[in-house]
């Protein structure tokens, strides 16, 4: 069975497997020998290491394998414990409350904590930000813009029976190489399609209201405004800095109106100088506002030179 995470993968895997196998077959006459090291080159390189900012398939390939959630799910979609022991949901539905797992360290032997739950949350947000306010038609999957956990599996809905048999021994074949048969899932079955279902009642609940509510907003002021949807690469104006984790961009139009987006990656609080010509900015959209979350500090309704950012968040001025 394939999940969303793992959708896309399956091409690479079997490729590894095929090259693989004869190697296999032939250290396997020899007496296993412990340890050692195991070179695997991917192309192209990841974007990003952290499977919760990446749709790529190096991406979320490499990233599982150093991350871990705070749930896993089995294919009845049934929550199972990773980084958190257990969970309790309020009456109304509105909150989720996670018991962390103890002993749990970063690389840099920091503990985990619950600020790195919301850091995790937050950066959903922050990545939308920059997908909406680029200058190119910004392309959503299902139930991204709510945080949908429910797996993608490969279905079908043939009638020819010859048809149904090929689609299947080919997909067991395919996917064969990385996953045991027991949890291979049958396209043709409609148990297949009904575990890739949207599971709407996430709509209501937090935080999936909260990110829900951030999309559309951020949609709504990018229709509203022509300096955020005019794709205009040659009105754009960009400036990263890797030491800051910071990312500016400002945005413009045949007419007067100017967007400036302001985003803070960084896991502190800090300034942001902004490097292009001044101009009336008013606050717009915030990322840490109380409409989508736990709210956080809010930053200047207006700006001139600098504009001071809680971790992780973005904020979207306009100017007439």
């Amino acid at each position: 069975m394939i999940n969303r995470r793992q959708f896309g993968q399956g091409g690479l895997a079997a490729t590894l497997a095929a090259v693989l196998r004869p190697l296999h077959l032939s250290a396997a006459e020899a007496t296993p020998v412990s340890g050692g090291t195991l070179n695997w080159v991917f192309y192209p390189d990841p974007s990003a290491l952290i499977a919760i900012n990446t749709s790529s398939g190096t991406g979320q390939t490499i990233g599982t394998k150093i991350n871990e959630g705070l749930l896993a799910y089995d294919y009845d979609l049934k929550p199972k414990p990773v980084l958190a022991r257990s969970f309790t949901i309020s009456e109304d539905g509105r909150r989720y409350s996670f018991g962390l797992r103890p002993g749990v360290k970063w690389s840099d032997g920091h503990e985990f904590t619950s600020a790195d739950v919301a850091f995790s949350i937050e950066r959903l947000k922050v990545a939308a930000a920059v997908l909406f306010f680029a200058p190119y038609l910004p392309l959503l999957f299902m139930g991204q813009e709510y945080g949908e956990t429910a797996p993608f599996y490969y279905f079908t809905s043939h009638g020819d029976p010859a048809l149904i048999e090929a689609v299947r021994e080919g997909r067991r074949q395919e996917i064969g190489a990385f996953l045991p048969a027991a949890e291979f899932a049958d396209p043709q079955d409609i148990a297949t399609f009904e575990r890739s279902k949207l599971n709407w009642n996430l709509l209501r609940k937090k935080p999936y209201a909260d990110l829900l509510a951030w999309y559309r907003d951020c949609i709504a002021t990018r229709k509203r405004h022509p300096a955020l949807h005019n794709c205009r690469k040659d009105l754009l104006r960009a400036e990263c800095d890797s030491a800051r984790q910071s990312l500016v961009v400002e945005r413009g139009e045949a007419g007067p109106e100017r967007a400036l987006l302001v985003c803070n990656f960084s896991e502190t609080r800090q300034a942001i100088p902004i490097p292009f010509r001044p101009a009336p900015w008013s606050l717009s959209l915030w990322s840490g506002a109380a409409r989508y979350g736990p709210p956080a500090a809010e930053p200047p309704q207006e700006l001139s030179g600098v504009v001071e950012l809680p971790a992780t968040s973005a904020a979207l001025y306009l100017a007439p």
